[in-house]
């Protein structure tokens, strides 16, 4: 099954442009452009990590801060924007308009303010070295290591993060869906919050990308199972603090192992919500949808009941 989003990424990385409020790295990246985005009451920091031992390069990495970040001494939560692929970094500011509507939450004092960060999860060679947030075996580019032993950390030292699993959250559409149910089974003490816009279940539902990753599932069953979220849930420790949010709609691919993992879910007691809808692979849906699984984040990064998050915010982010 190939999932194919609706923007074109070379098109968006032709169109990209600096502007107000993206600041470029100290270090020398005044050569990293955004995409225009509207004026937000928070700010986004386009940078660099310093160069990956582990990927052999440098990592973008673009940095949603918010309202009164730079006029305190607080520490905030953590929100890990996974794109979908192909796609890239900018995809979750520029076409699912997170940092915006987090900004409005915030704002409004609905949702507790949240640090977003948007990354690069593909290969060397731009928007189609797929990755799926995984380890490839086909070449040894280990991007879920980058992302738990260097990105992770690297936040943490550079940003006033609150640096505990329960502050740290995984966002993701599409293959990104797939990477925050994917990590977060397998890192639960690196983040306790996963969200998952219209995501697929287990490497065999996009066989041919992962076997292109994974190398081929006989050869590799082993790590085939180990990039599994269906057998991954069961290898959880007895009542592990997860918080999980997911979306998908009965007309797309993976609507029966939805179901099965919300099943899952409840069988082992983590805390969940999942939402049907009638259709949930597109941006302009994500870009709407997202209200609800930001409200979800904030609701567990405060301790609060999730259930209140969906049940009291869901009519006005409904299609």
């Amino acid at each position: 099954m190939k999932r194919v989003l609706s923007l074109c990424f070379g098109l968006l990385m032709c169109a990209l442009c600096l502007v107000p409020g993206v600041r470029a790295d100290e270090r020398g990246d005044e050569n990293l452009s955004g995409p225009k985005i509207p004026p937000l009451q928070g700010r986004l920091v386009l940078k660099s990590m310093p160069f990956s031992a582990i990927v052999k390069r440098k990592i973008t990495t673009w940095v949603y801060l918010p309202p009164g970040y730079n006029k305190s001494a607080a520490r905030y939560p953590v929100v890990y924007l996974l794109h979908g692929q192909p796609g890239g970094w900018p995809d979750c500011y520029r076409s699912g308009h997170v940092e915006a509507m987090a900004d409005s939450l915030i704002a409004a004092g609905q949702m507790v303010p949240t640090i977003l960060v948007a990354f690069d999860g593909d290969g060397p060679r731009g928007a189609r070295d797929m990755t799926n947030f995984c380890n490839r075996a086909t070449d040894n580019y280990r991007a879920e290591d980058m992302i738990v032993q260097e990105l992770v950390p690297y936040i943490d030292a550079t940003y006033r993060t609150k640096a505990t699993p329960s502050q740290r959250a995984l966002w993701g559409y599409s293959a990104g869906g797939y990477g925050a149910l994917n990590l977060g089974f397998k890192h639960p003490d690196v983040w306790n919050v996963l969200c998952s816009h219209a995501g697929f279940y287990s490497p065999q539902d996009d066989a041919e990308l992962m076997t292109r990753i994974l190398g081929p599932r006989a050869a590799n069953a082993a790590r085939w199972n180990a990039n599994n979220p269906m057998l991954q849930i069961d290898k959880l420790p007895a009542h592990v603090p997860l918080h999980v949010y997911m979306d998908a709609s009965p007309s797309e691919d993976g609507f029966d192992e939805f179901q099965t993992l919300t099943r899952k879910l409840q069988a082992r007691d983590i805390e969940y919500s999942v939402q049907t809808l009638p259709k949930a692979h597109a941006w302009h849906i994500i870009a709407q949808r997202c209200r609800v699984s930001l409200l979800f984040a904030s609701r567990c990064f405060a301790g609060d009941s999730v259930q209140d998050s969906i049940q009291d915010q869901d009519k006005a982010a409904r299609l």
